[in-house]
C-alpha cells in the first residue's frame, strides 16, 4: 500500500504518475498476507496462501490439501507448499471453505491428498 501526507493517490501512482504530496511510506503486503485496500494488511485465512508480495487476495489450496486454522502466522500461508496433504481417511475438495473432512462413504476410501471419498475399496477388503 501507499500512504501520503496528503490525499491518497494510489491509482495515479499505479499509472506511473509522480505524487504531488509527500510520500510517507511505500510498502507491498508481505508474503502470506493480502491487502484488499490501501493501508489494510491481513494474514491469509485458513485453506489459503499468498506467494507474491502485494497480493490483494489469497489463493485457495489445491484439492486434497489444507492449511489448518491453527496456523495463523503469515509464514504459515506464504507458499503453496504450506498446503499439506489431507491424511489418509480424510478428503478436501478444491476451494472448500472447510478443512479436510472424514471420508464416510461405505465401500470407499481416501488415500493421502484425496479430494473426495470416491475411490472404491479393492474387492475382498
Amino acid at each position: 500500500y501507499v500512504q501520503y501526507a496528503g490525499m491518497a493517490q494510489a491509482s495515479l501512482l499505479a499509472q506511473g504518475a509522480v505524487p504531488s504530496a509527500t510520500v510517507l511510506e511505500v510498502r507491498l503486503c508481505g508474503l502470506g498476507m493480502y491487502c484488499p485496500t490501501q493501508g489494510e494488511e491481513y494474514v491469509c485465512a485458513p485453506h489459503t496462501y499468498a506467494d507474491a508480495p502485494g497480493s490483494t487476495e489469497c489463493k485457495k489450496c489445491p484439492g486434497g490439501t489444507d492449511i489448518d486454522a491453527s496456523r495463523t502466522d503469515a509464514a504459515d500461508h506464504d507458499d503453496q507448499s504450506d498446503c499439506q496433504n489431507c491424511v489418509p481417511g480424510k478428503a478436501r475438495a478444491f476451494g472448500a471453505a472447510t478443512p479436510c473432512e472424514a471420508c464416510t462413504t461405505v465401500g470407499n476410501y481416501c488415500g493421502p491428498g484425496a479430494i473426495a471419498d470416491d475411490t472404491l475399496c479393492p474387492a475382498g477388503s
